[in-house]
């Protein structure tokens, strides 16, 4: 049975949020959700995963959701909570995949603690944006605004994204349709529920708009680690059609993994987790 609102007190006294999707006894697979999103994006997933004995933990970066703010985090720091959240658990070693932002997420944990984690997997991942190439070849103005934005506009991005915490879910998802660039990502959007696409989304801007920001500043700065530093073969799953990110990332990202492997997948775009969920999984399992 799925749990959608958990919580976890850190040895900070900070809270972590998680969710359990699936099979609460099955098989633990962590997943870490998308930018300007939640540990709800991967909601969808519960159906097959308790149909096939699988529990998909998702937490909240820090900021986020149910999850306290940490100013000045690093991608690395993130690791930490996921220790102390697999702990609590009484998971040893187990999976991990990400969605888009999540990338440098799921890599840190091959990077600072490789032997919790069996195998990884990025979706759509971002690599470094170490150059001014490497933000361009995103396809979300938004995105390319909050990765280099001055910190001296964060208050004001900020409140533009508490603003967008009002927005009704009809709105929203005709927005992000209209946004994302690809027949694949739009056809797969227009099937999803207007509510579930504002839950995800609007979940993100619970404390404010500044867990959005520091997730994107500490993508966008030093993550503490190079990818030369990833010490399990990466799984890269990119959609050929992919226009949010470019498939410079994905290749980036197999280039300089030892072992990594690129999976392309034809005919699809950024949101391809929706369709070859499975796919990923059994690679990963």
């Amino acid at each position: 049975m799925s749990e959608a609102n958990l919580t976890l007190k850190l040895a900070d006294k900070r809270n972590l949020g998680y969710s359990r999707f699936g099979d609460s006894s099955g098989r633990p697979v962590l997943y870490f959700h998308g930018g300007i999103s939640s540990r709800l994006d991967i909601a969808f997933a519960a159906d097959y995963c308790n149909k096939n004995g699988i529990c998909i933990i998702a937490p909240d970066r820090p900021g986020t959701g149910l999850s306290d703010r940490k100013s000045g985090r690093s991608v690395l720091d993130f690791v930490d909570d996921i220790r102390e959240l697999m702990d609590a658990l009484n998971i040893e070693r187990c999976p991990v995949f990400g969605w888009s932002l999540a990338g440098p997420y799921v890599l840190a944990c091959a990077a600072k603690e490789p032997q919790r984690f069996s195998a990884l997997a990025t979706v759509g991942g971002v690599s470094p944006l170490d150059s001014k190439a490497a933000v361009q070849a995103l396809g979300l103005q938004a995105d390319r605004l909050l990765f280099t934005c001055p910190r001296s506009w964060k208050w004001l991005l900020a409140a533009v994204l508490n603003g967008s915490s009002r927005i009704p879910p009809g709105i929203l998802k005709y927005y992000m349709e209209k946004e994302v660039g690809s027949a694949p990502d739009r056809a797969i959007v227009s099937k999803l529920d207007a509510n579930d696409v504002a839950g995800f989304v609007l979940e993100s801007l619970r404390q404010g708009g500044y867990g959005v920001l520091d997730d994107y500043q500490a993508v966008a700065e030093d993550w503490g680690f190079n990818l030369a530093d990833v010490k399990l073969p990466a799984q890269i799953f990119h959609g050929q059609e992919d226009a949010v990110c470019s498939m410079s990332h994905a290749e980036r990202m197999k280039n300089e993994i030892k072992g990594a492997v690129l999976h392309l997948v034809p005919g699809e775009g950024h949101f391809l987790l929706h369709n070859h969920l499975e796919a990923v999984l059994a690679t990963i399992l």
